[in-house]
């Protein structure tokens, strides 16, 4: 039998077959793609229809205050809403706190469902901020949109015209940005992160140096997630408005970090991490944080108590090697404030970097500024670390007197602190002060309560280390000699006593006093109540523990409670 050959395809067959596959699927691909957004696009509205049914059957006990308690009621509710994520793209599901209803929106703000607000653009006037359930404030450019050309001589009136723009000079440098809504803010605080440099790596200038940012309105951004400014060395002008709504818990979140020295790395956290400008001015902040971020160089949530700094306007003011020529005025911080370790009500941490040419000099003025937040340091280690106070933390690495013409200069005049303070050094005021320094604490009051917070491994005083604990109305703990520090007309109004991490009392020597300072302190009025062990010095560790009677103080003695 003779066997046939099988024909096989011509080149021009095989060209013709896959020029007509390559019509087809230019004809079905988009269809099937469109079909597959539809699809989506179906999917999500259904999800927003069910969110919305849980929001409105809870109002019926009240509407959630932000996107954190909507959260929490959808939950309640069987839905894990923070995890929910459009599934067609360019879609975000949005928390309207205006109207309490979840709302489908497009990355350029319209509106696509619920069918009552579909087709309007998503006005944040109307809406208030637009907090994805990620909880973060989508990012608004539009406060790039209006232009305006000037001088250094025209930025004070353009900051106070209102509404939002950008104000540069005639070669197109910024010279200020003023913002009016939630998502302005945020996008004017990323640009701001994202176009500056590292100061740990470099102090140079950079393009913020001569800029100011302005609030034009009140801005509420619904308890969103907030990413700090990282590092700024312009200035800021609240032009007396608030900031509402901002909330720092996120765990993960990073920032620019210092090096203290051996091994230790300061990481900072505040609306502004790292502050290294002229003024930061003329706002109430109203925050709810709760152990934001990770401290120390490569460490887990679990060891970052070391150096975690919190403030609750200002991480850090921050120089390295620098001159600072610092004012933080009329500010005031209202909430609350839990974190691992050193933390301010106002500001967390003032000083510079590692090693002698690092040390930060000139000037840092804190007048005039509110803290309302109650503080506590959750340490769960060394009493060293835990430094709390109701307007700043503490202060390191910073020229003393044996540099005359740069030596560190501290003012904290005319501030309060309603706040009740926990720490191992818990002050109503400044907490610890490191190293060296000029400081000047003068017509400040505290009325909170302030507590020294001891534990298992914090059997204070033992005039080791850093193992005692502190407690002050108005200035903590000053912990080498070469720190002169001046208190003059300033009142202590709150109790001051310890407690237990267990929140029990207990019999044991814990030093408890009004204040430590180092060589003098002068003219304090009012009643400063003290915890028993008052009088006990601990010479090189704290300064001179300076009695209250020879300062002609009038006290109070009472029992330590919890």
């Amino acid at each position: 039998m003779v066997k046939k050959l099988k024909k096989a395809f011509t080149i021009t067959e095989l060209v013709i077959v896959i020029a007509v596959i390559a019509i087809l699927a230019a004809v079905l691909i988009p269809t099937f793609t469109s079909l597959i957004d539809k699809a989506n696009q179906s999917s999500d509205q259904s999800a927003v229809r069910n969110m919305n049914l849980a929001l409105q059957t809870a109002e019926a006990e009240g509407r959630p205050s932000g996107v954190a308690e909507a959260l929490e009621v959808l939950n309640e509710y069987g839905m894990d809403a923070q995890q929910y994520k459009a599934l067609a793209s360019g879609h975000k599901f949005v928390y309207s706190v205006n109207e309490n209803r979840v709302l489908y929106v497009t990355d350029d703000y319209m509106i696509e469902y619920p069918e009552e607000y579909a087709g309007k653009y998503y006005d944040e006037s109307v809406y208030g901020a637009a907090v994805t359930l990620e909880r973060q404030v989508m990012p608004d450019d539009s406060w790039m949109d209006k232009e305006e050309t000037g001088t250094q001589d025209d930025v004070a009136a353009f900051g106070t015209s209102g509404g939002a723009g950008v104000l540069k000079d005639s070669s197109g440098k910024m010279l200020a940005a003023k913002v009016a809504q939630p998502g302005q803010l945020i996008s004017a605080m990323d640009y701001i992160s994202d176009n500056t440099h590292d100061p740990t790596e470099s102090n140079a200038d950079t393009e913020f140096k001569d800029f100011t940012l302005f609030l034009s309105e009140d801005i509420n951004l619904g308890g969103a997630e907030v990413r700090s400014i990282k590092y700024y060395d312009g200035s800021f002008d609240g032009n007396r408005h608030t900031i509402s709504g901002i909330s720092m818990s996120d765990a993960t979140q990073q920032s620019y970090q210092t090096e203290g020295g051996s091994d230790n790395y300061y990481t900072y956290f505040g609306f502004v991490s790292i502050f290294a400008g002229k003024t930061f001015k003329d706002v109430t902040l109203e925050v709810d944080i709760d152990f934001p971020g990770i401290a120390g160089k490569g460490a887990t949530t679990s060891s970052s108590w070391k150096n975690h700094t919190v403030g609750g306007a200002i991480g850090g003011i921050f120089s390295k090697g620098g001159v600072l020529d610092t004012t933080v005025s009329n500010v005031t911080v209202n909430g609350s404030i839990v974190s691992h370790s050193r933390i301010g009500g106002i500001v967390g941490y003032v000083g510079g970097a590692k090693g002698t040419e690092n040390f930060a000099g000139g000037s840092v003025t804190i007048t005039n500024c509110t803290n309302n937040a109650d503080i506590k340091s959750a340490i769960t280690e060394a009493a060293g670390h835990s430094a709390a106070g109701g307007i700043l933390g503490n202060t390191n690495s910073v020229l003393g007197q044996n540099d005359s013409d740069t030596d560190f200069q501290l003012t904290i005049s005319g501030c309060v602190n309603t706040g009740d303070v926990t720490a191992a050094h818990a002050a109503g005021i400044f907490s610890r002060a490191y190293q060296a320094g000029i400081i000047t604490i003068s017509n400040c009051t505290n009325e909170g309560n302030i507590y020294g917070l001891i534990n298992e491994k914090v059997t204070a005083p033992d005039n080791s280390g850093d193992n005692y604990v502190t407690a002050s109305g108005i200035f903590a703990d000053a912990v080498q000699a070469s720190i002169q520090v001046t208190i003059s007309n300033c009142y202590n109004l709150g109790t001051i006593s310890y407690v237990r991490e267990d929140n029990s009392s207990e019999a044991r020597s814990v030093q408890l006093a009004n204040m430590y300072a180092n060589p003098n302190c002068s003219g304090l009025q009012g009643s400063v109540v003290l915890g028993t062990g008052n009088g006990i010095s601990k010479d090189g560790k704290s300064g001179q523990l300076v009695d209250p009677k020879i300062a002609g103080v009038a006290v109070t003695l009472r029992e330590a409670v919890a």
